[in-house]
């Protein structure tokens, strides 16, 4: 299944202009409670329901760093190809972060990472090729 983990804050326009229709939209968001970001899991629901996805929505608390990057790892836990967009503001620095320590454990289920040129709806996808080589930067030998 595809499935297409997004940031979001309070604009969704994001998370809909998806590159491939997703089977899932794992959505994950800081403060789930405020009144635009309600509007924009709302937004999200609508495209979901047309478009068949199911939604989840993740909660992330960004003062606790490493717990945030365990629940964001969590949005990958289960064997699917996945698509990131870090669209959704400066906390989506941390769900970048979580990606990238989560290449370890996908391997190739991470198929694509990209985000919205700011002010634009142009999608720029990040290259992934220098992944390829994280396994030898933390092997301890790289460090001498």
């Amino acid at each position: 299944m595809r499935v297409l983990v997004t940031s979001l804050g309070s604009s969704y326009h994001h998370a809909t202009a998806a590159t491939n229709t997703p089977g899932k939209m794992a959505l994950a968001t800081v403060n789930p409670e405020n009144e635009r970001t309600k509007n924009a899991i709302a937004e999200i629901q609508r495209y979901a329901a047309v478009a068949n996805a199911a939604v989840e929505v993740k909660t992330l608390n960004p003062e606790d760093f490493w717990r945030c990057v365990g629940d964001a790892l969590d949005l990958f836990a289960e064997k699917h190809h996945y698509y990131l967009d870090v669209g959704g503001g400066v906390r989506a620095l941390g769900l970048y972060t979580a990606a990238m320590l989560a290449v370890a454990h996908l391997g190739d289920d991470l198929i694509a990472v990209y985000t919205t040129a700011e002010h634009t709806e142009k999608i720029v996808e990040a290259d992934l090729r220098p992944l390829l080589y994280a396994g030898k930067l933390m092997d301890a030998r790289a460090k001498t």
